[in-house]
């Protein structure tokens, strides 16, 4: 049987040229006709799943980490790669018009060099719970418990009489992680 066209496989192709674009490596080694180069990268993308996605994150914030993005900036850009290729095609964007909404677009905004300024001398440790709260309308498969366990604050997030039990243990997250695991990965634990 053929497999019926979808917008969300134009979807997953645009993910992985950005992911080319911020990993500087391809999510899939392919030679010059995009054909797989071995049978591991078709075992790879056959069996494609939180675990891949989850390798595939973790390369792109390394890169990100190295060409000197801030947490908020390596936040975003995964939260996109990371709904974009989700392995289910009902989990990713339907159209172009909910990729342009998210906060990666956004973030494109014309900023003054002072604004830009006053962002970088924060850094992670300076995030608001109001930047989180932004954050979680904008970003996808993702809560605000989550944000803030991956960015390292703020803590009123976690104390916050009205996080629940679930919120704190949610998988609701591109890769299935908690937000304990993201705080743990982020070295975000005292």
């Amino acid at each position: 049987d053929f497999l019926k066209a979808h917008p969300t496989f134009d979807i997953w192709s645009f993910a992985v040229v950005l992911y080319r674009v911020i990993a500087h490596k391809p999510l899939l080694e392919a030679d010059d006709r995009d054909n797989l180069r071995s049978k591991r990268e078709l075992i790879t993308l056959a069996t494609w799943g939180p675990s891949a996605l989850c390798d595939a994150l973790t390369g792109a914030r390394a890169a990100l980490v190295a060409d000197g993005a801030n947490a908020m900036e390596r936040l975003i850009a995964c939260n996109l790669l990371g709904w974009c290729l989700q392995p289910h095609p009902k989990d990713r964007p339907q159209s172009c018009t909910e990729i342009l909404a998210h906060s990666f677009f956004a973030a494109m905004k014309e900023v003054s060099a002072a604004e830009v300024e006053k962002e970088e001398s924060a850094g992670a440790a300076g995030v608001t719970e109001a930047q989180v709260l932004e954050l979680s309308k904008g970003l996808k498969l993702t809560t605000r418990v989550h944000i803030a366990a991956e960015l390292g604050g703020p803590l009123s997030i976690f104390d916050d009489p009205s996080t629940t039990a679930d919120e704190l243990t949610s998988k609701h997250h591109c890769v299935g992680k908690t937000p304990l695991h993201l705080g743990a990965a982020g070295a975000h634990v005292e």
